[in-house]
């Protein structure tokens, strides 16, 4: 502290004091804009694997012996034929067949070709290799069993009995349209097995290209031509299953629950050979380059440890091109800040794997030789409704920061504002006085200590002048604020203890799965989207510019003790918060919290400086009900 005060003639800002506190305060801006948006893509304390270059392998068309060692294909029978399988991420050529002999193969949309007897067809898939029965019109026209409940509607294909769509009634794709979210997504839709989720992995291949007869269906009475309507707490089970040689059987079966966005899926392999590697269950999903590397809406992998620890990994940390991470889980996830597919261990924990081949992602869940099982929730990312389920700690998966403590209780009154207004706009707008309303006390002492700072400035100022030595010139400053009863860093601690509860609203209001598609008024229609008017076609975001006179005329109300200089450059900042903001769009839901606290501050501003007849406590009760009429006829318009 001993020089801090001193007076330096290069030093722009006047004193060593001023100089650090606003430089602490830019770094502060800096290093959470730079987290938020620019996160380190190469973080060092992510384990990196590359995944061995998987070589496309030439088709095996040969039946298999029957006398194969027992590392060897293992024969399944039904009525499709010969499916061999290449094992997947090996170089070798060898192959793992599981093959059946009738009258002839299953065509995709579930005809029969005539018998032939003296010959036996073959088709064959080979991880990541497109082959016929990976074809999109194979997938396409393959038949599909159809589960209809009050929250969406699920297709699966018979061709390898995968979840070809997954569509949430409550949602759709894009703003005031009306085609429903689906979150299953592939590139191009191209539909081809190998995109799909809830493939398995058996005997060193997979069983994408198992063409399954109509599955049994155990349901309540109202199922018919391939579709199954579940009311609300009824169940129903979907199962597909083909014949080993050996008198087993392979079975998958799914379950449902109407009313939830559970799905249990399970995979069985009776009698595998000697050695057989574990079963795997994946949910695979297809991410666009810009959709990775979008910062506002983040695509991550989450874990839940046995510790109770949850770790969030960005997907671009899994290698530009390929990576892996095996991990013990009770869960894991994969999904944006909204929705996400969450496949959660049956017993305390799984082996599970987060797995990247260019700009399609997997997590695995890895079972035994003989089974693998998950339940999966396949849902939206929302807080409330998470956190009622009691579920093994779900909500977690919604990432509010350091501040979470804070987020949450935040998170919880914007929705019983929502309850009672109908618009998350206006519930905005109503926490955002709540808040600036209880911390008026502390606002009042900040400025408070910064007018007895500015008012000391002419005292402060001749101590300068008058004393050279840096030592003697502090002892004489801090005598001169006890007697004047100023203490210099009053007009900082009080907002420093309101940092936290801002990013606390910030992290809430950034991933509330609520605000997705909710409108406010006039132009703004999508809260957790930038807002802009269009004025002859040119797009004008015209909250932000709102924002930013508003933060500039704050700035020029507050006390300061700076030099002109000085106030020179802090009254730059506003601007570079605006040009930051237009050319980073923030949701217009954030803009409208910060215009809304910045119109607040200015009325406390004004009558806490000067001595007026209405006071502090009143002045904000008033201009807070006419902040909030405003909003609320603005929705009306």
């Amino acid at each position: 502290m001993s020089n801090m005060s001193q007076s330096n003639p290069t030093n722009p800002f006047g004193d060593k004091r001023t100089a650090l506190a606003f430089f602490l305060s830019l770094i502060v801006i800096v290093a959470y804009t730079e987290l938020l948006l620019k996160p380190d893509e190469q973080a060092q304390r992510f384990r990196q694997e590359q995944l061995t270059a998987q070589q496309r392998q030439t088709p095996s068309t040969s039946a298999p012996s029957a006398k194969e060692d027992t590392k060897g294909p293992v024969p399944i029978t039904n009525s499709s034929g010969t499916v061999t399988t290449t094992p997947s991420g090996t170089t070798s050529a060898a192959t793992t067949s599981i093959s059946v002999a009738n009258t002839g193969p299953v065509i995709a949309d579930g005809t029969r070709p005539a018998a032939n007897s003296d010959t036996t067809e073959q088709s064959t898939v080979a991880n990541n290799s497109q082959t016929p029965a990976e074809t999109p019109s194979t997938i396409a026209n393959a038949k599909t069993t159809t589960i209809q409940t009050s929250l969406y509607a699920a297709d699966i294909t018979h061709l390898g009995a995968l979840l070809k769509s997954y569509r949430l009634k409550r949602h759709t794709k894009e703003l005031g349209g009306e085609e429903l979210l689906d979150l299953v997504q592939t590139e191009d839709d191209s539909l081809l097995p190998s995109d799909l989720p809830f493939g398995i992995k058996l005997l060193g291949g997979d069983d994408r290209a198992i063409a399954f007869s109509d599955p049994v269906i155990t349901t309540p009475s109202n199922a018919s031509s391939g579709i199954v309507t579940l009311e609300n707490g009824e169940e129903a089970q979907v199962t597909f299953q083909v014949s080993l040689e050996n008198g087993g059987a392979y079975t998958k079966q799914y379950r449902f629950v109407g009313g939830t966005y559970f799905v249990e899926v399970s995979a069985e392999l009776s009698a595998p050979p000697v050695g057989a590697t574990p079963l795997q269950l994946a949910w695979s999903t297809f991410v666009p380059e810009e959709a990775a590397k979008n910062t506002y809406d983040p695509v991550n992998f989450s874990f839940l440890f046995p510790n109770d620890k949850v770790e969030h990994i960005r997907i671009t940390e899994l290698g530009e091109k390929t990576g892996q991470r095996e991990e013990v889980a009770r869960w894991g996830s994969l999904g944006d800040k909204y929705f996400m597919a969450s496949l959660i261990a049956l017993g305390d924990s799984q082996e599970m794997t987060a797995e990247r081949a260019e700009n399609n992602y997997t997590l695995w869940v890895k079972g035994s030789p003989e089974k693998v099982a998950a339940k999966a929730y396949i849902g939206p990312k929302n807080y409330s409704e998470l956190k009622k389920l009691n579920f093994v700690e779900l909500h977690r998966n919604v990432n509010l920061g350091y501040f979470s403590f804070l987020a949450i209780p935040l998170l919880t009154v914007i929705n019983f504002c929502y309850g009672l207004l109908g618009n998350y706009g206006l519930a905005i707008i109503l926490l955002t006085l709540i808040i600036k309303f209880a911390f008026l006390p502390l606002t009042q002492v900040s400025l408070k200590s910064m007018k007895a700072m500015q008012d000391l400035q002419p005292e402060i100022k001749a101590l300068r002048e008058r004393i050279s030595d840096p030592n003697q010139l502090n002892q004489e400053m801090f005598a001169l604020y006890k007697r004047k009863g100023v203490n210099p860093m009053g007009g900082c601690l009080p907002m420093l203890i309101q940092i936290p509860v801002f990013l606390g609203l910030y992290n809430a209001l950034l991933n509330a799965t609520e605000l997705r598609h909710s409108p406010f008024a006039l132009w703004i229609t999508d809260l957790s989207a930038p807002e802009a008017l269009n004025l002859f076609g040119i797009p004008v975001p015209v909250m932000i510019i709102l924002m930013g006179l508003s933060m500039f005329f704050q700035q020029w109300l507050m006390p300061s003790n700076m030099d002109e200089q000085q106030k020179k450059i802090m009254m730059m900042m506003p601007v570079v918060f605006t040009i930051m903001f237009i050319v980073f769009p923030f949701p217009s839901g954030l803009v409208l919290y910060w215009l809304t606290n910045n119109l607040i501050s200015i009325v406390q501003q004004v009558y806490l400086r000067t001595e007026r007849s209405l006071g502090p406590v009143q002045a904000t009760a008033v201009a807070s009900v006419a902040i909030f009429l405003v909003g609320f006829i603005l929705t009306k318009l």
